[in-house]
Parts: structure tokens; C-alpha cells; sequence
């Protein structure tokens, strides 16, 4: 699943008007402008961008309100982007535009509205395309991200240049960049996983699976590229030189399907996360199993193997992670299950649950860098903190839809969660409380 990663905490909200299109020469017509964005935000303007659907406007009409209050004309401009620059982030501002010729005025725009949230936070840059998968650089300088218009695009971090693109032949699932920021890698739909130059851009390799590639990862020591993919193979490649170094699968059941891989922080270890689809002679059809294996990482030798509940129709294994200190691994899979073990034996430590009628999922878990919790977001809507020593609960908090991504921040101080409600939400990581939230258009 994808991570999450957010540049601010203002919260942007899409609304629309009821259109009837009033075109002077044809009433059925649309010529209100659309596609009202807020370009780019800085504390002292504001760039409106939006599209022209007119053939004869003389000009648009830009209306703002202050606080919820009625709209009002600001300006009237002949292009088709305006700064307002006489803002105050005490405020929150709502905008739209209206085209207009000598005679007629047309219907407004959708509405776009702006809030600064309390907080030290400010909006830096927006990048475009459908994201699946994003990720800072260890030096903080760029970001990559991965998307559903088959690009990978690496970011100035500074100031939200573009810097490079690369394309797959399909959706992009998930990116990552190596440690030492020299290389970013990625993989897709096209089975494809690939290694680029940070610098320029350039592919340097490509390897394959025979199915979707849904995670991959470079190892702490930048020697090693992990991938897990729909052929149920867990493969690792030399990251110099791209050379397949092992590849295992994760059974020979009928489906093995990996969603999830990782290095474990010594480079020694590999976790992967599955589902597996297999005959059930005793029922004459098939069942479900989701499993948690760890591997040594220079030979492909399986350490050890974990289940999830089969009781559940689906228990794939969707995320999974080692902590910091080597000890542990934490998984969550499609049994609603939340399952901590020793990297050691293999021993299971505790379980915890995100119980659910409709969606009792778990898809993404982490580890707190210090340690001592990990975070847990799944189909009931919920946040949960855990005791790594003990299992036992230390808070729940909500979304208004499936959570899909949770992380701690570096410093232990917060925990972020992105979810079905269009909401990125950070809380205090000890007590649980909401500091602040943003709002995307769609899925986080």
C-alpha cells in the first residue's frame, strides 16, 4: 500500500455549484470556466489556475469570500490564472470565477476553499499525477513518487521542480529511493522493476517478474534490491548491476501472491508478506491462507514462516515491517489481525485486532523508531497504537472511512494516518489527541 507523505496541513475543499449554463446563444451550452485550482499557496498569495470553456468571453470575473462570507469581486482579469495577494492566513478563502462577454455573465466554477490550520506548517508545492506510492530521499532533497499515469517523477523538495520523469508501460505501485540517495527504484502492473540515476534520470536496469510488482524496497547498505510481486516470487537483485540473486516462491499452492517486503535495518533479513490460494481436498474447492516469511537475505534460505487466520475468507498479509532494533517483525493482513513475532524464532509475540463485520482488514502497520509502539490502520475506520512489549492497547481514534496508510514520525512525537475519507490526520503519539488535519480530493 501506498505511504503516506504531506507537505502542510492547509485544508483544500472541492465544492460545486448548481450549474443551468446560460450561453447568450445556445442556454443548454457549458461555457462556466472549470477546473478551479489553487495553483500554489504562499503566506502572503495565492495562485487561482482554472479552464476556458467559452468561445466568445471577454474576460472572467474572480469572487472571493473571507470566513464563510458572501461572495464578493476581486478583480476581473483576461487570463486564465490570478494572484491574490491581499490574503492573511488569519483567514480562511473561498474562491470562484465566472466568464462574462459584453452582454451576459455565465455560471460560476466549482468552488475552491482554503484554511490554514494551526500549526507551523505551511504548503510548499503541489505535484500532479494519480500517486500510489511516494517517498522522500534520506537527505530530504527530493521526492519520488509513482502513479497510475505510469510515471515515476522525482521532485526538488526545495522548490517542487520536476526534475526528472520515468515510465513504466502501467500503473506504478510502489517506489523507494536506496540510502544514499544515489538511486531510486520502482516497480509496477508491467511486471517491471527498475533502477534509475537520482541525479539524471537515466535507467540503469530492469528486471522482471512475471506478474504485477507491488513492493520494493533497497537495502540499508545500498547493495540490494528486494521485489515482491502477483507471481508469488520474492526476488533480490544486485543493485549495481541488476543480476538476479535469488529468487524464491512463496509456496506452491495455486495463487501465491506478495504484496509486502522488506530488509531488516542490519541488512541480514528479508520479510514478505502473501496470500495464497490452495486446493482443499477436504471440501473439494479452495481456501485462503495469508503467511509472514522471513528469508536470509545473501542466501534466499527461509528462516521461518507465520500465519494469518484462515478463518477469514481472504487473510492476505498486506504490510509488514521490521522494527529498528532487528527484534521484532509486524504484520497486518486481511484477517483483521495485527501480529507482532520474534525475528529470532519466529515465536508470535501477541496479536492485536481491528474487528469488523463488513471490512475487518489491516493495511498498513509500522513500527515507532524508538521501539516501543507500532501503529496499526485498517477497514474499521481506525487508528490503533499498541505497547510493542505487552500487545496492550494504548489508543483508537477514527476516520470516516478505511485507513490505508499509517507511520510514525521521526522523532516518535506523532503518528499520521491517510484514509478513504480524504483525510490526512496527525495525532499525538502518547496521548492520541488530534493535532491537525488536511484534506485531499480523493483516497489517501
Amino acid at each position: 500500500m501506498p505511504r503516506v507523505i504531506f507537505f502542510s496541513i492547509l485544508l483544500l475543499i472541492t465544492a460545486c455549484e448548481n450549474r443551468k449554463w446560460k450561453n447568450p446563444y445556445d442556454p443548454e451550452a457549458n461555457w462556466a470556466p472549470s477546473n478551479l485550482k489553487i495553483e500554489s499557496i504562499f503566506e502572503s498569495k495565492i495562485k487561482l489556475t482554472w479552464n476556458n470553456n467559452s468561445m466568445i468571453r471577454v474576460g472572467f470575473i474572480i469572487k472571493r469570500s473571507i470566513n464563510d462570507s458572501t461572495f464578493t469581486e476581486i478583480n476581473r482579469t483576461n487570463e486564465l490564472s490570478y494572484f491574490d495577494e491581499d490574503i492573511s492566513i488569519e483567514n480562511t478563502y473561498a474562491y470562484l470565477i465566472r466568464a462574462f462577454t459584453e452582454n451576459n455573465i455565465s455560471d460560476a466554477s466549482n468552488i475552491k476553499k482554503i484554511k490554514w490550520v494551526e500549526g507551523p506548517y505551511i504548503l510548499l508545492w503541489t505535484g500532479e499525477h494519480l500517486s500510489y506510492s511516494v517517498n522522500f530521499s534520506p537527505d530530504n532533497s527530493k521526492v519520488v513518487s509513482g502513479g497510475e499515469d505510469d510515471k515515476v517523477k522525482v521532485w526538488d523538495v526545495a522548490t517542487g521542480d520536476l526534475l526528472w520523469t520515468g515510465e513504466h508501460s502501467d500503473n506504478v505501485y510502489s517506489v523507494n529511493f536506496s540510502p544514499d540517495n544515489s538511486k531510486v527504484v520502482s516497480g509496477g502492473k508491467d511486471g517491471k522493476v527498475k533502477v534509475w540515476d537520482t541525479a539524471t534520470g537515466n535507467l540503469l536496469w530492469t528486471g522482471e517478474h512475471s506478474h504485477y510488482v507491488c513492493s520494493v524496497n533497497i537495502s540499508p547498505d545500498n547493495s540490494k534490491v528486494v521485489s515482491g510481486g502477483l507471481d508469488g516470487k520474492v526476488k533480490v537483485w544486485d543493485t549495481a548491476t541488476g543480476n538476479l540473486l535469488w529468487a524464491v516462491k512463496h509456496s506452491d499452492d495455486v495463487y501465491p501472491s506478495v504484496y509486502s517486503v522488506n530488509f531488516s535495518p542490519d541488512n541480514s533479513k528479508i520479510v514478505s508478506g502473501e496470500g495464497e490460494t490452495k486446493d482443499d481436498t477436504a471440501s473439494d474447492g479452495l481456501i485462503w491462507i495469508g503467511r509472514v516469511k522471513v528469508w536470509n537475505s545473501a542466501t534466499g534460505n527461509l528462516l521461518w514462516t507465520g500465519e494469518h487466520s484462515n478463518d477469514n475468507p481472504r487473510p492476505y498479509v498486506n504490510s509488514v515491517n521490521f522494527s529498528l532494533d532487528n527484534s521484532k517483525v509486524v504484520s497486518g493482513g486481511d484477517d483483521g489481525k495485527v501480529k507482532v513475532w520474534d525475528v529470532a524464532t519466529g515465536n508470535l509475540l501477541w496479536t492485536g485486532e481491528h474487528p469488523d463485520d463488513l471490512y475487518p482488514y489491516v493495511y498498513s502497520v509500522n513500527f515507532s523508531p524508538d521501539n516501543s509502539k507500532v501503529v496499526s490502520g485498517g477497514g474499521d475506520d481506525k487508528v490503533k497504537v499498541w505497547d510493542v512489549a505487552t500487545g496492550n492497547l494504548l489508543w483508537v481514534r477514527e476516520h470516516s472511512g478505511i485507513v490505508w496508510s499509517v507511520n510514525f514520525s521521526p522523532d516518535n512525537s506523532k503518528v499520521v494516518s491517510g484514509g478513504g475519507d480524504d483525510k490526512v490526520k496527525v495525532w499525538d503519539a502518547a496521548t492520541g489527541d488530534l493535532l491537525w488535519k488536511g484534506e485531499h480530493s480523493g483516497i489517501v
